[in-house]
């Protein structure tokens, strides 16, 4: 639960549009990770690829990136330290991103869709 506590740190000191941010930087990643594992089934199922969904899950993955680094810039700001410490490769990106979605999962704190 470390990912998501470091997410409720930074929500309880941040102003309440920064708030916002946080939970949209939060829904994204949790979203990329969930289109790529549905991505990942269908060429399983149906032993295919799908260029469309590979393209949707490459700008969803841009977009993590670029809010893994608006969180980093908050998180220092606000609490001295980064919110994402490793680099900034797609495994260990993709490897962040899974243990996110597993503690919100396990934890209830966004709902399933």
């Amino acid at each position: 639960m470390e990912i998501m506590n470091k997410i409720d740190k930074l929500m309880s000191r941040v102003n309440e549009e920064d708030k916002i941010i946080v939970g949209n930087i939060t829904i994204c990643l949790a979203e990329y990770v969930t289109l790529v594992a549905k991505k990942e089934a269908k060429a399983q199922i149906y032993s295919r690829r799908n260029e469309e969904a590979e393209r949707e899950a490459e700008e969803k993955y841009q977009k993590c990136v670029e809010g893994i680094k608006t969180l980093n810039s908050l998180s220092e700001e606000v609490l001295g330290e980064k919110f994402y410490e490793k680099e900034f490769e797609r495994d260990e990106i993709e490897e962040f991103l899974q243990e996110l979605l597993n503690e919100i999962f396990k934890n209830r704190r966004i709902a399933r869709k």
